[in-house]
C-alpha cells in the first residue's frame, strides 16, 4: 500500500469520526435542550396560560360590553331618527296629511296603535288639535321600527311641551274602564325621562327603573325635538325592558359557573335575577374592585374569595358590564395543558433515542460513500492547480459531488480562455489608457491656462479652471479680447460625461469662439451656435451656457444665459446671484431666439461664472453643496486674486464633499475689475 492510499484511508476515518461525533453530539444536545425546554414550559405554562386566559376573559368582557353598546346604539339611532322626523313635521307641515289620534281604547289591547293622553284636565283638544293631527304621522316611522325590534321595545311615545302625549304601544287595555271616548290624563312634565332629555338637549338613556305597569325593570331612551323656530317642543322616548337587553347582550350561560350583571350610573347592579344583582353589594366583594367598577374601570381582578371579576364600560350609557367567573373554571385549561406536556416529554424522549440509534448507522455508511469520490476530486484539483489545465476531474457521481466535478472541469476550460482573453484585454486597456491620456492633454491645451491671461491689461484680473469627473469632461470655458476695449468670457456645460461630451464640447467651443470673433452680439452668437449644434445632433446632447461681453472702458456687460446657473456678482460689498430669466439650452431646438441682458460693472466688482458641478457637489450623505454654501464660501475672498479665489472656493467644496467621489465636472471662471 503506497503513501497516497494510507493518506486516503486516514482522511476517510477522520471524516467518519467527525461526522459521527457531530451528529451524535447534535442529537444528544437537541434531546437535552428539548427535554429541558419542555420541563421549563411545564413550569411556566401555568403562569403563561393563566395570563392568556385572563386576557381572553378581559377580551370577552370587552366584547360583551361592545355588544351591549351596539344593541343600545340601535335604540339611540332609532330615537334620533324619530326626533329628526318630528322636527321635519314642524318645518314642513304642508307636506303631511292630518291623522287623528284617539284616546286609549280597551278594545285595542294587544295591538300596536297610536293613542293620546293629556298632561292635565286643563289641556283641551281644541287648543292643540292642529299639532296633534300633525304628530299623528309618526306612526309611519314608528311602525317599521316596531316590526324590527318588537321583542325588545315596550313602548314609544311623544310628550309635547304643549301638554299632550302620543304613545305607540299594545297597552290600550291597561285601563279596562276606558272606552276610547273619554280622555286619559298623565302628568309627565316631571318624569325623569322628560327632564333628562329637555335639560341635556341630546338623546340620552335614563337609569334603570320599574315599569308602572308591572313589566319589570326597564330603561328609556329619550330625545328632545324642536319646532320650526328651533324652540323646544317636546320629547320622544322609547322604553326597553332590561330582561330583553340582558338576554341579547349580557347572557354568559356559555361559561360554566359564570354570571354577569350591569352597573348603572348610580352604582346599582342590574340583572333580571335578583340574586345575581345582589352580588355587587355582597360583603365578600373586595372594596377596591367595587370602587374600580364604580369609576368605570376596565380590568380583570381576582378577589380574595377566588372569584375573577372582569368589567368593561359601556360608552352609550356610562354603565359598566361585569362578569364573575370562579377561579377553578379559569384554571381548567392550565391543568389540562400541564398534563399534555408531561405526556409530550415522555414521547419526545423515546423518539429521540430511536433517532440516535438509526442515525448512527446511516451516518457511518454515508461517510464511507461520500469520501471516496471526494478523494479523487481532491487529487484532480491539485493537478489542475499546478497549472495543468488539460486535466479533467474524474468524479462522475450523480449528485453535488458530480456537479462539483463538472464545475471544476468548466473552471479549467474557463481559466484557459480567461488567461488568453486577459492578455488581449490588458494590451487593449493599455492602448486605450494611453489614448485617453493624450485626449486629456489635448482638451486641457484647448482651454486658456496662461496667467495672467492678458498681461497688458492691468485693469482686470481673470482666471479659470476645469476639473473633469472622468479622464475627459464636457465643461468648457473661454475668454477672448475682441479688441482693446471688449472682453468676451464664456462658461458652458455639455449634458453627459466622458468622450461624447468632450467631443460635443469641442464643437460648441469652436462655434462660440468663431461667432464671437465676428463681433456679433451675445444673443446673435447663441442663435447661430444653437442652430449649428442642432444640425445632425442625433445623440440629443445639449449645452447650458453663459456668455458675456464686457466693455472695459465703461464696465457695461451684455450677457445671455442659456439654461446655465446664475453667476455670483460681488458689488457694493455684497455677494449675490445675477438672476435673470434663462433661455433654452443650446442644441435643444433649432430657430430659438435668445434674450440679452445688460448690467454695469464697477471697479472692485468681482464676477464668478461656474457650472452646476459646483452647487451639485455631493457629500457621502448625498447632500448638495448648494447656493447658500456657495455664497458663504465666497465671503472672505474680496481681497484675493482670481487664482486665489478659485483655489479657496475649491478648498471649501473639497472640505464639504470629503471622501465622496466627484460626480460632475467642476468649472469656475473669476473676473475681477481692479480699482
Amino acid at each position: 500500500m503506497d503513501i497516497t492510499e494510507k493518506k486516503r484511508k486516514t482522511i476517510r476515518h477522520k471524516v467518519n469520526s467527525i461526522v459521527l461525533t457531530i451528529t451524535m453530539a447534535s442529537l444528544f444536545l437537541t434531546s437535552v435542550i428539548g427535554v429541558l425546554s419542555m420541563i421549563q414550559i411545564q413550569k411556566s405554562s401555568k403562569k403563561a396560560l393563566l395570563k392568556q386566559t385572563v386576557q381572553n376573559l378581559h377580551s370577552y368582557s370587552d366584547g360583551k360590553a361592545h355588544l351591549a353598546d351596539s344593541e343600545l346604539e340601535k335604540f339611540l339611532n332609532c330615537t334620533n331618527q324619530f326626533s329628526d322626523f318630528i322636527h321635519d313635521l314642524y318645518i314642513k307641515p304642508a307636506d303631511y296629511k292630518e291623522k287623528e289620534v284617539l284616546p286609549p281604547n280597551a278594545k285595542n289591547g294587544g295591538k300596536w296603535v297610536l293613542q293620546r293622553t293629556f298632561a292635565t284636565e286643563k289641556n283641551r283638544l281644541a287648543d292643540v288639535r292642529k299639532e296633534l293631527v300633525l304628530l299623528g304621522n309618526v306612526e309611519q316611522i314608528f311602525k317599521p321600527v316596531i316590526n324590527t325590534y318588537q321583542d325588545k321595545i315596550l313602548s314609544i311615545y311623544i310628550a309635547t311641551e304643549s301638554g299632550f302625549m302620543i304613545s305607540y304601544d299594545p297597552n290600550s287595555d291597561n285601563d279596562k274602564s276606558n272606552n276610547g271616548i273619554s280622555e286619559v290624563y298623565y302628568d309627565y312634565f316631571n318624569s325623569p325621562w322628560y327632564v333628562l332629555a329637555k335639560n341635556n338637549g341630546k338623546t340620552s338613556f335614563t337609569d334603570v327603573y320599574s315599569d308602572s305597569f308591572a313589566h319589570g325593570l326597564m330603561i328609556s331612551c329619550a330625545s328632545p325635538f324642536y319646532d320650526s323656530n328651533k324652540k323646544f317642543a317636546g320629547v320622544v322616548c322609547m322604553d326597553v325592558l332590561i330582561s330583553d337587553l340582558y338576554n341579547a347582550t349580557v347572557d354568559v350561560s356559555d361559561i360554566e359557573g359564570a354570571y354577569a350583571f350591569l352597573i348603572d350610573t348610580k352604582g346599582n347592579a342590574i340583572s333580571p335575577d335578583p340574586v345575581i344583582a345582589s352580588v355587587f353589594n355582597d360583603e365578600n366583594l373586595d372594596d377596591a374592585v367595587r370602587d374600580n367598577m364604580l369609576h368605570k374601570g376596565n380590568d380583570v381582578k381576582l378577589t380574595s374569595h377566588n372569584i375573577y371579576y372582569a368589567y368593561s364600560p359601556l360608552t352609550t350609557t356610562d354603565w359598566e358590564f361585569c362578569i364573575c367567573v370562579p377561579q377553578k373554571t379559569v384554571l381548567e385549561p392550565v391543568t389540562a395543558m400541564s398534563h399534555q406536556i408531561r405526556i409530550a416529554i415522555i414521547v419526545f424522549a423515546i423518539i429521540m433515542l430511536s433517532i440516535i440509534a438509526v442515525v448512527t448507522g446511516i451516518v457511518y455508511d454515508f461517510a464511507l460513500t461520500l469520501t471516496r469520490p471526494i478523494e479523487k476530486l481532491v487529487e484532480d484539483v491539485e493537478i489542475i492547480s499546478q497549472g495543468n489545465f488539460e486535466r479533467r476531474a474524474r468524479a462522475f457521481e450523480n449528485d453535488e459531488i458530480g456537479d462539483l466535478a463538472t464545475c471544476v472541469n468548466a473552471m479549467s476550460v474557463s481559466l484557459q480562455k480567461y488567461i488568453a482573453d486577459l492578455t488581449a484585454v490588458t494590451a487593449e486597456k493599455e492602448r486605450i489608457g494611453a489614448e485617453l491620456n493624450v485626449a486629456t492633454k489635448i482638451q486641457a491645451d484647448m482651454l486658456p491656462q496662461i496667467y495672467p491671461a492678458f498681461p497688458e491689461h492691468e485693469e482686470f484680473d481673470l482666471f479659470a479652471t476645469m476639473d473633469p469627473a472622468k479622464e475627459v469632461g464636457g465643461d468648457l470655458y473661454d475668454y477672448l479680447l475682441l479688441d482693446d476695449d471688449h472682453l468676451m468670457i464664456v462658461v458652458g456645460d455639455v449634458s453627459g460625461k466622458g468622450v461624447p461630451a468632450a467631443l460635443f464640447m469641442v464643437i460648441a467651443k469652436t462655434l462660440l469662439e468663431t461667432h464671437s470673433i465676428q463681433r456679433l452680439s451675445p444673443s446673435e452668437i447663441f442663435q447661430r451656435t444653437n442652430n449649428e449644434l442642432c444640425k445632425g445632433n442625433e445623440t440629443g446632447l445639449f449645452v447650458t451656457c453663459w456668455l458675456g461681453i464686457i466693455t472695459l472702458s465703461t464696465g457695461e456687460m451684455r450677457f445671455v444665459n442659456a439654461g446655465h446657473p446664475y453667476p455670483v456678482l460681488y458689488h457694493s460689498g455684497e455677494f449675490k446671484f445675477v438672476e435673470t430669466k434663462p433661455n433654452f439650452v443650446l442644441g435643444g431646438m433649432e430657430g430659438l431666439p435668445y434674450t440679452e441682458h445688460t448690467i454695469t460693472l464697477e471697479k472692485g466688482d468681482r464676477l464668478l461664472v461656474y457650472t452646476d458641478g459646483v452647487t451639485e457637489a455631493t457629500d457621502a450623505n448625498e447632500k448638495l453643496f448648494g447656493d447658500d454654501r456657495l455664497i458663504n464660501a465666497m465671503k472672505g475672498t474680496e481681497t484675493m486674486t482670481a487664482p486665489e479665489t478659485l483655489k479657496s472656493l475649491r478648498k471649501s467644496i473639497d472640505a464639504f464633499v470629503g471622501d465622496a467621489e466627484q460626480f460632475d465636472d467642476i468649472t469656475m471662471l473669476q473676473l475681477i475689475l481692479k480699482n
